[in-house]
């Protein structure tokens, strides 16, 4: 297990790429998002193996989030989290478009199984959800709030920034009750937060910074986008085998 000092700094790493990533999104700032909650999700990995005693340099140093993921699950971690194979492998893939040098190869691993790599901004609701359930299943594991990012985020909700956590976030705000009340049991001196939090979630549900969802609370929370995830796009291609276009 870690010290309190090197998860704080795990934590304090992934809350703000994670808090990075969500706010472009928000602002249409699609495929540089993606990458900075692709970091996020790879801290996670990074983060669970070295609570395990991983002592493999290799793989510590890896950054093929399947793999880390897979990994993970070998040690007896992040079992209890639901998420699609697609979309680990679609975040897997976007994640490693980060480097010029790897665009052309993911995206034609993309073609080879007839699908293309786009994003859309509905797409902010898978990583939440997958994000929300590697925070829980990470303080399970370490029985510490400084595992939490979720909780990081709501004891520093009184940071303007750090709300960028927040809107929209149906994974979450779902959940909102519980995760006030453990602010209130950890984070107990922060009282300017804890007073914020007195909110209900739908104030952090809101069209105020012209943000554009498509859909209301209850129903992101009715319909989880993670589940039903598919890799998108489609490869149109002639008698013999040629792409002759492809359909995002």
């Amino acid at each position: 297990m870690l010290s309190i000092q090197e998860r704080v700094n795990f934590n304090g790493l992934r809350t703000n790429y994670y808090v990075s990533g969500r706010m472009l999104f928000l602002h249409n700032e699609l495929s540089t998002g993606a990458i900075m909650l692709g970091y996020a999700i790879e801290s996670f990995f990074k983060q669970t193996l070295l609570e395990l005693g991983n002592k493999n340099q290799k793989l510590q140093h890896s950054h093929d989030l399947k793999f880390l993921f897979e990994s993970c699950k070998k040690k007896g971690a992040f079992n209890d989290v639901q998420v699609p194979n697609d979309f680990i492998d679609f975040s897997n893939s976007v994640f490693q478009m980060r480097y010029p040098s790897t665009q052309i190869k993911e995206a034609l691993k993309a073609y080879d199984r007839n699908n293309v790599i786009g994003l859309e901004l509905t797409y902010l609701f898978c990583y939440d959800d997958f994000f929300q359930q590697l925070d829980e299943s990470l303080f399970s594991l370490t029985k510490d709030h400084y595992s939490s990012s979720i909780l990081k985020i709501f004891a520093g909700i009184n940071e303007k920034q750090r709300q960028y956590g927040l809107y929209f976030n149906s994974a979450v705000l779902k959940n909102y009750e519980v995760y006030r009340e453990r602010t209130k049991v950890h984070f107990a001196p922060n009282k300017e937060a804890i007073k914020a939090l007195n909110n209900e979630a739908d104030f952090f549900w809101t069209d105020g910074y012209d943000y554009h969802i498509y859909a209301d609370l209850k129903y992101y929370i009715a319909n989880r986008e993670l589940l039903k995830f598919k890799f998108p796009g489609e490869v149109i291609r002639d008698e013999k085998g040629k792409i002759t276009h492809l359909k995002f």
